[in-house]
């Protein structure tokens, strides 16, 4: 998304501004999307050349968003083994449930929880 938002905006700095209004003033379809237009006008006063955006963009797959990839991959393989009406069974992190109405269960479904996030602590860590 942020290299489509990136590329319009790398469009818009070339085009004749004077042209993208006039446009604008034609066309009812575009008047209502025209804020669009001026934001990535704004906007694209501020961009580097196209070859330093497109670096920037994919220096930007670094920390956070590989932290997210990552988060999702181990949390979605993750199983969490609880008790469930006299039976172990694995749940998702997503499945626990932390608001019970009864302690016992709210604090064993943390411990376990704590239990499996703690068996790929060293993965979370990296």
């Amino acid at each position: 998304m942020q290299r489509i938002n990136t590329n319009i905006e790398l469009v818009v700095k070339q085009a004749d501004t004077g042209q993208i209004h006039a446009a604008l003033d034609r066309h009812e379809s575009l008047r209502r999307v025209a804020f669009f237009f001026e934001e990535a006008e704004r906007n694209a006063a501020l961009r580097m050349p196209a070859s330093e955006e497109s670096l920037a963009a994919d220096l930007a797959v670094d920390g956070l968003h590989a932290w997210g990839r990552l988060y999702d991959r181990i949390s979605g393989d993750l199983r969490i083994t609880v008790m469930e009406r006299g039976r172990l069974v694995e749940k998702s992190p997503g499945q626990i449930q932390f608001d019970a109405a009864e302690r016992s269960v709210r604090e064993n479904n943390f411990f376990a929880s704590d239990k499996a996030w703690d068996s790929i602590g060293e993965t979370c860590a990296d």
